[in-house]
């Protein structure tokens, strides 16, 4: 069995605290008078971690500093600087680092260093006013260290795994001088992008758009129709929810974040510029940042410069959610079994990466999808869990209504189509075991009475006379579940058949199915039903 994630913290001298689930949160019921404080100053043991994995635990925080084994972090919060330090990951220039891409996009650089490291920002070199992000270490005067949500877990508002992209967390590169090193990134960053850094502050445009009271009762009136989630609304309408470390921004770094988030949610319900300068021009949201005159990033510039990278960051979400691909897996190869009319197996392909280590061998997994289930993101991860024992989980531009553009891409990759053999479906299977009730009929003369006739009817040269209520009656003593559309498809497949009414030399009567079974069908064999996927329930 494959050790759990926890314990390979641990062996690489992590100090590692269990997370409430999909949250970044401690889960501080399950820990020592309920707060993770105890491992700041220790590692836990072997034995705690068993107990919280046995308590339900599944994401994951690793303290800073110095109980760490001197294992640091760079946190990049700068939406550029992450895509180039995840662009670069296996650069020279990052000596090694273990590289982890958060759940929401973001950079984590991973390190050790000689010489302790207190937790503060790490400003990119000549550009004061302006950060890469923030440093995660030791605290500073009575304050503990830091910690930092660390793979597998989820994001809490992507649902998306943090995972690894380089290096490892079993072989943290060990620099002299961890605060130099993460100066030398900066460096390195802004060598390779020279108008990286301060595009906030060099924007000379701060209008802020004036609305009147009539025109502002009418946009904040709108918010709560455009169908956005209610941690959105509240965030632009309710008071408090706008600043990192409020209810529903315990992760967010920066007012600045906020914005981009808001407006990345508003730019996947369709909205322009126009209208989203309108919402930030009246709405709670907007006054710390678009509306505050003692920002030197304020205004028109600093909300069109979140817009142009909220609506690149919505364009790549668009353009991943046409590639088979979700937040934790690729879907690598696809072929596809056409059984019948309107019935198909996708034979599925996986390849899924290790969220700790990307130099592990890479899991390939093989999934059998009806059609109808890949239709469905629900259907597809219930019949994915139940054939591999493994959740997939999607990009958020895949979730819900979007979800049809996975299934084409899916559907775009099938490279073989076969065409099953028709006792090697359903229907085939089901004429095949009738085929074989039929076939111990002793060819009659036409009966004059229906007394005359066998419960299941009676045969006539080539013409079969069948009663078709004990007909299903016996099919279904042999075959369960059975559906009556299958038979209908059964009996076609035999020949050609009909219902009629057969009249009795006697003046009797009764409803016959009358089935003529073509000579290229008459020699078929009963075969094993077919193994096909259980249905999504």
């Amino acid at each position: 069995m494959q050790e759990h994630i926890a314990f390979r913290y641990l062996a690489a001298g992590v100090s590692i605290i269990p997370l409430l689930r999909r949250d970044k949160r401690p889960f501080t019921s399950i820990l020592p008078n309920d707060s993770w404080a105890t491992y700041q100053q220790r590692r836990a043991s072997a034995q705690e971690v068993a107990g919280w994995i046995e308590h339900g635990a599944e994401n994951w925080g690793a303290v800073c500093g110095l109980v760490s084994d001197r294992s640091y972090c760079g946190d990049v919060d700068d939406i550029d600087m992450s895509h180039w330090v995840l662009d670069h990951a296996n650069d020279p220039r990052l000596r090694g680092a273990c590289v982890v891409r958060s759940g929401s996009g973001k950079a984590h650089v991973w390190f050790r260093s000689k010489t302790k490291i207190l937790s503060g920002v790490w400003y990119l070199t000549n550009r004061a006013q302006n950060h890469a992000g923030d440093i995660r270490g030791d605290g500073r005067g009575n304050n503990g260290p830091s910690y930092m949500v660390v793979p597998p877990s989820l994001h809490p508002d992507t649902g998306d795994a943090y995972r690894v992209v380089a290096g490892s967390f079993d072989r943290l590169p060990d620099v002299e001088d961890g605060q130099a090193f993460l100066r030398a990134i900066g460096d390195a960053y802004l060598a390779d992008v020279p108008t990286a850094g301060g595009k906030y502050v060099q924007s000379n445009d701060k209008d802020i758009l004036t609305l009147s009271d009539a025109e502002k009762a009418d946009v904040l009136g709108s918010i709560r129709s455009l169908g956005l989630k209610k941690k959105i609304v509240d965030t632009l309408l309710v008071p408090g929810n706008q600043f990192p470390g409020s209810r529903n921004w315990s992760d967010a770094p920066s007012t600045s974040e906020i914005d981009y988030a808001v407006v990345c949610e508003l730019l996947r319900k369709g909205h322009d510029f126009a209208f989203i300068e309108r919402i930030f021009a009246c709405a709670e949201l907007g006054a710390d940042t678009y509306r505050n005159k003692t920002r030197s990033n304020h205004g028109y510039g600093y909300l069109k410069y979140t817009f142009d990278k909220a609506r690149s960051k919505v364009e790549d979400e668009k353009r991943a959610s046409r590639v088979a691909s979700g937040s934790n897996f690729t879907v690598t190869h696809v072929t596809r079994t056409d059984l019948g009319p309107g019935e198909s197996i996708y034979h599925i392909e996986i390849s899924v990466p290790n969220p700790v280590d990307p130099n592990a061998p890479v899991a390939v997994k093989h999934i059998d999808m009806r059609d109808v289930d890949l239709l469905d993101e629900r259907a597809f991860a219930r019949v994915t869990f139940t054939q591999v024992h493994w959740v997939p989980t999607f990009l958020p531009s895949q979730r819900g209504h979007n979800f049809a553009g996975f299934t084409t891409a899916v559907s775009d990759m099938v490279e073989d189509i076969v065409r099953a053999p028709r006792e090697a479906t359903e229907a085939g299977f089901v004429a095949s075991v009738l085929l074989a009730i039929l076939k111990p009929m002793a060819s009659r003369t036409p009966p004059n009475t229906a007394g005359e006739v066998s419960m299941i009817g009676w045969k006539t040269g080539d013409e079969y006379y069948l009663r078709f209520a004990e007909v299903l009656r016996r099919l279904k003593g042999q075959i369960h579940p059975l559906k009556g559309q299958t038979v209908v498809q059964a009996i076609n497949m035999l020949g050609s058949a009909g219902t009629e009414w057969y009249s009795y030399a006697d003046g009797s009567g009764e409803q016959v199915l009358r089935l003529v079974v073509t000579p290229q069908r008459s020699h078929l064999q009963v075969v094993q039903r077919p193994a096909l996927p259980p249905p999504s329930a």
